[in-house]
This record gives structure tokens, C-alpha cells and sequence, in this order.
């Protein structure tokens, strides 16, 4: 199958053959967009998705339902990955220059680290703080930045 999110804060699972939508979930606020999606590397039944409403979700499929929820209060989300190390961390990066650590596994009010990308000096010289892009290396080494202010950070 093939995972979709998009403007209209939808997710979309479709049958790869036929092309044809198989089912639709609504867990994100109307009038935002889907900015990333993710199926599980462990367990391919539970899909995560990030929104610009600043939230992440996780459904599972075997359930059709939403299992977990993290919302912070600043920062929309711009896109999400799946850590290759450890078992359901997923990173996230937002408009407030900020990546962000969460474990699926867990119910938490906060993610379990995070990092900001950008330094006083930054924000003295006006550089916008959005985060664009994030990727990791294959081997889960070394986390790949583009920011809205041109850089491409590696970490």
C-alpha cells in the first residue's frame, strides 16, 4: 500500500495495483496540511503522520484508529522521519527551527530530546528559522537540515 497526506489534513491509504483509495483518516485539524507521513519500519500496520496544526499521529491499521497523539503549542510541523535506530522514534522538524525526538511507544506530554538549529547571533541577523527538510544517512549517523534561510545543516 501507499501512504498519502496532503492539503487537506487527510490521510489516504491506497492499494498500489489498483490505485484505488482503501481508507481515509481525518485526525488532523481541517484547514491545515499533512507535511509528513511515515510507515512504521517495525511494525508496517501504524502509520505516523505530522500536520502544520502541530500535531503528530499515529494510527493503526489492524484498529483503524488514531493510537497515539503528540501536539506541541509553538511550532507547525514541516516534515518527520523515522530514526533507523532504536524502535519508533520519529524526528520531526517545525517553523520554530527545532527537531524534535518522540517515542511512539510512549505516552508523553513532551518530546525526548530536542535540538535547536539556530544560535542568538542567528536571530539578531533576522534568518527565518524554518526548517524545510530533514533526512537521515542510511545508517542513521548524521541528520541532513535544509532551512529556510538557504543553509543545508548536517548534525
Amino acid at each position: 500500500y501507499i501512504v498519502t497526506g496532503g492539503a487537506d489534513s487527510n490521510i489516504r491509504i491506497w492499494d498500489k495495483s489498483s490505485r484505488r483509495a482503501l481508507a481515509q483518516f481525518a485526525e488532523h485539524k481541517v484547514g491545515h496540511s499533512v507535511t509528513g507521513v511515515a510507515i512504521d519500519r517495525n511494525r508496517p500496520n501504524l502509520i505516523h503522520s505530522c500536520c502544520t496544526d502541530k500535531s503528530v499521529v499515529t494510527i493503526d491499521l489492524k484498529q483503524e484508529r488514531r493510537v497515539q497523539l503528540f501536539t506541541v503549542a509553538e511550532g507547525a510541523f514541516t516534515g518527520m522521519i523515522q530514526s533507523v535506530q532504536g524502535d519508533q522514534e520519529l524526528i520531526t522538524a517545525d517553523t520554530t527551527g527545532c527537531i524534535k525526538v518522540w517515542d511512539a511507544d510512549l505516552r508523553q506530554d513532551a518530546p525526548i530530546a530536542m535540538l535547536v538549529t539556530w544560535t542568538e547571533r542567528d536571530e539578531m541577523l533576522g534568518r527565518e528559522k524554518k526548517l524545510n527538510h530533514l533526512s537521515l544517512d542510511p545508517l542513521g549517523d548524521h541528520l541532513l537540515l535544509s532551512t529556510a534561510a538557504g543553509e543545508i545543516q548536517v548534525w
